[in-house]
C-alpha cells in the first residue's frame, strides 16, 4: 500500500513512478529488500532536488543510525520540506 500511495502521488506531480516506500514489513525488509543488490553501492541517496543524503544505499545502514545532513531537506512530491512545512507536522511516510 505505501509503494502504491508513492506511486501515485509521483505519478500526480509529473515524477517518475519509481519511487518506493521507506518502510519495512513482514514481507519486505529495509536493509535487504527494497533496492536491489546490484545498485547498493552504485548511487547516491539523494532528496528530490538532488541534494545527495548519502552516498549510497549500503552507507545508510554502516551502524552511524541512517542520520542525514540536516542542513538538507526533505521534500514531498509537491515540493514542501517535510521538516519545516506545518503540513508535515506527523510525517506518515518518507518514498525513495
Amino acid at each position: 500500500m505505501t509503494d502504491r500511495r508513492c506511486y501515485e502521488q509521483a505519478t500526480a506531480m509529473g515524477l517518475p513512478a519509481y519511487y518506493r516506500g521507506f518502510v519495512s514489513s513482514k514481507i519486505q525488509t529495509i536493509n535487504k529488500d527494497l533496492v536491489p543488490q546490484r545498485f547498493r553501492q552504485s548511487y547516491p541517496i539523494t532528496n528530490l532536488r538532488g541534494d545527495i543524503l548519502f552516498s549510497n544505499y549500503k552507507s545508510i545502514f554502516t551502524g552511524g543510525g541512517g542520520k542525514f545532513p540536516s542542513n538538507i531537506p526533505i521534500y514531498s512530491f509537491d515540493g514542501r520540506d517535510v521538516m519545516a512545512d506545518p503540513f508535515w507536522s506527523v510525517c506518515m511516510c518518507v518514498c525513495v
